[in-house]
């Protein structure tokens, strides 16, 4: 019966590698709408959850992600197109205590964070809302300028009965991207032939 009766409602993009994960930092877009994500940069996906019949639903929260339509694919650490990846400020299973999708009529339960791939511990919703956040890396060899990314949360590897609306993104690889990270790959390669002639210079010099 509680299977029957969770529902995903709503979600927002994060966007940043150590975000904090309340509810002011970070947004790359609007409640419910869908943000443009830059290729190989790392976001986080913000998904509430609701149970209504009264059953009872223990929420063991993976994200499930669709690239422009295709079959729902889990996210772990090793997954193509998006995989989760390590948060440097927010450690894994972290509570989430904040309402940060919208108000509700129902009681909200604290939530899970998720950066390791696995499903969270369990979020028991009776007749309640909770908000599940996933950190990822979308993966830059694995997308193209323009691709639209879909999330669903899952229990575990079971779908929920019913999705009002599908978490996305839409990726980014613009010219003007692409432009900065070869700069930077060749800024860093300048740094490395200068610390290494700066190490020759001082065997020199000994």
């Amino acid at each position: 019966m509680g299977m029957a009766s969770a529902t995903q409602q709503a979600f927002r993009i994060r966007d940043g590698q150590s975000a904090p994960y309340n509810c002011a930092s970070n947004w790359a877009a609007a409640l419910n709408v869908r943000a443009t994500i830059v290729a190989g940069d790392d976001f986080a996906v913000r998904i509430s959850v609701e149970e209504t019949a009264g059953g009872g639903f223990n929420l063991n929260s993976h994200l499930f992600y669709s690239r422009n339509g295709g079959t729902w694919t889990e996210v772990d650490d090793v997954s193509s197109v998006v995989r989760e990846v390590d948060n440097t400020g927010t450690a894994d299973d972290y509570l989430l205590t904040s309402e940060c999708l919208g108000s509700h009529a129902l009681t909200f339960v604290s939530g899970r964070f998720s950066d390791d791939g696995a499903a969270t511990s369990t979020i028991s919703i009776n007749n309640h809302w909770t908000e599940s956040e996933h950190h990822m890396e979308l993966i830059e060899a694995d997308v193209d300028d323009g691709d639209v990314i879909e999330f669903r949360v899952y229990d575990g590897t079971s779908a929920l009965a019913s999705y009002s609306r599908n978490a996305s993104i839409e990726v980014s690889k613009s010219s003007t991207t692409l432009v900065n990270k070869d700069m930077q790959a060749k800024w860093d390669i300048r740094e490395l032939i200068y610390k290494d002639f700066q190490a020759k210079w001082d065997i020199t010099t000994l």
